[in-house]
């Protein structure tokens, strides 16, 4: 289930989007409504957002994302029905276009009858049987990524880098590398996520700076290198759409993880 988080963005791209259910609110008295204006206002604005008491449908608070998906194990809704669909296999789509093009290029060749229908049914079999080596791998990888997002823990996420801004992200989805910790009594801390990510934006141990490399898939940092057990890095697809505008600014994601199955998705 470790696929590349870029074929995941491809993958998730061709996904049909679905609303989310109206996320739950808390009533603000009119004297302290934050505005998104500038100043003190923007600054309130964002700590609420953060704090789960102003969200939208599309964007949900992190309160509201806990009240959905903090339990577990936890029944699969229409989001992460379309989250959980499996990674197709790269050598088996290889295989097929490279059988693809055989059937085309030979079957050129015998039409003009040159010869070439032994290569033709060579290129055939490539096509077929690369597609059902495909078809296969993906259904063995949407089984183990819905059994990940029915079971895996719900945790704040701190992005340590991305390839584009957050910001004003829209419907993008954009690589980022995150850090995570799996403690039960970390999971939610963000002020302890906030000092760790600083840590690590700034590596001074060379083994720190390796552990925190760019790589695709889950990986765990050492506790001796960072004096917290349970913390992992990594590389996933942020779905900008659902970035509330604190989150974006702040880079505070909630993730559903499975560190064990090399598994992190964004919801």
């Amino acid at each position: 289930m470790g696929g590349s988080p870029r074929a995941r963005i491809l993958d998730l791209r061709f996904a049909p989007r679905s609303a989310p259910p109206p996320a739950p609110t808390r009533p603000i008295p009119p004297r302290a409504r934050p505005s998104a204006g500038v100043g003190d206002d923007a600054g309130i604005f964002r700590a609420r957002v953060r704090e789960g008491v102003l969200g939208t449908p599309a964007m949900p608070t992190v309160a509201a994302i806990r009240q959905r998906y903090e339990a577990t194990p936890r029944a699969l809704d229409e989001e992460l029905t379309r989250i959980s669909r499996g990674d197709r296999g790269c050598v088996g789509d290889l295989t097929a276009g490279v059988g693809a093009l055989g059937v085309l290029v030979f079957g050129v060749i015998a039409s003009m009858g040159a010869g070439g229908w032994g290569y033709m049914a060579v290129s055939a079999a490539l096509l077929v049987g690369g597609f059902v080596a495909s078809t296969i791998h993906q259904g063995r990888s949407g089984a183990a990524r819905r059994r990940a997002l029915a079971e895996g823990p719900l945790v704040l996420a701190k992005v340590l880098r991305s390839e584009k801004p957050l910001e004003g992200a829209g419907e993008v989805f954009v690589l980022s590398t995150v850090v995570f910790t799996t403690a039960p009594e970390r999971r939610f801390d963000a002020a302890a996520l906030d000092q760790l990510a600083a840590r690590l934006r700034a590596p001074a141990e060379p083994a720190l700076v390796q552990a925190i490399a760019p790589s695709p898939g889950v990986r765990a940092v050492p506790e001796a290198l960072v004096g917290v057990p349970g913390v992992f890095v990594a590389e996933v697809a942020v779905d900008g759409a659902r970035l509330a505008p604190g989150q974006a600014s702040d880079g505070v994601l909630t993730m559903i993880v499975a560190p064990a199955q090399d598994f992190a998705e964004h919801v």
